[in-house]
């Protein structure tokens, strides 16, 4: 069987979700598609028809665009999800298919032009800033050892907790049944850090994510107090 083809008919490039789910969904491996993402995002195979493959694509795809901030994350979490099915290889081809796709909504965003005097006017406004500290904590987030933080954030809330937020902010809101128990199993506590730190480099975002998931949490007890104390633990080594 030959592999997939990334796309042999697509001329441009999509530019946006609507476009990228349209460009999915006519796809000839619209329902493997739609079944691989169903997989990665809830943890769940549907063996479903081909209609139902295609609106797994328009309702899973932004929701789990959305909770991976990283290209690198997405690609890790649907080569994994491939490789756990009965037909690896054709799967690893299928996630390509998306990976590819989907890599334009991860480019950095292109400057609109501006004239000479508004840089010069914008220059003339603004003071000197030192980017420095910015820089170096990003960069301390990403070189984290895992093994630490999850020894600080033992220290103070329960790992089962600390798991149970992880993976609604990585996944999808814990659901509390055994498919979602299952799912949570699957990596221990440190692997589930190392992905929260490489999916949110930037301190502000992934306290903003935290916070905001834990607040939404409510069937979690005390999901706030773990929700900080996981930003002060990611935090504490680049003060």
């Amino acid at each position: 069987m030959l592999p997939l083809a990334v796309s042999s008919t697509r001329e441009v490039m999509p530019t946006s979700m609507s476009t990228i789910i349209q460009t999915l969904a006519g796809h000839s491996e619209a329902d493997r598609i739609g079944k691989l993402l169903q997989w990665v995002y809830t943890g769940r195979w549907e063996n479903t028809a081909t209609q139902a493959g295609r609106c797994a694509i328009a309702q899973v795809l932004p929701e789990l665009v959305n909770r991976t901030a990283c290209y690198d994350v997405l690609e890790r979490r649907l080569y994994q999800a491939a490789a756990s099915l009965n037909k690896p290889e054709r799967y690893k081809n299928i996630a390509t298919v998306i990976l590819e796709t989907c890599k334009v909504l991860y480019l950095p965003a292109i400057p609109t032009p501006i004239a000479e005097t508004q840089v010069r006017e914008i220059l003339s406004n603004i003071e000197i800033e030192d980017f420095t500290e910015d820089f170096a904590q990003t960069t301390a987030l990403t070189q984290r050892d895992c093994f630490e933080l999850r020894h600080q954030v033992m220290q103070q809330v329960p790992p089962l907790k600390v798991k149970i937020l992880l993976f609604s902010v990585l996944r999808h809101p814990f659901s509390f049944d055994s498919l979602d128990w299952k799912a949570l199993k699957t990596q221990s506590l440190d692997v589930w850090l190392e992905e929260l730190v490489q999916a949110f480099p930037s301190m502000e975002v992934l306290e903003n994510k935290l916070v905001t998931q834990a607040a939404e949490l409510s069937s979690l007890d005390q999901a706030t107090q773990i929700a900080y104390a996981i930003v002060q633990s990611v935090s504490i080594e680049t003060r």
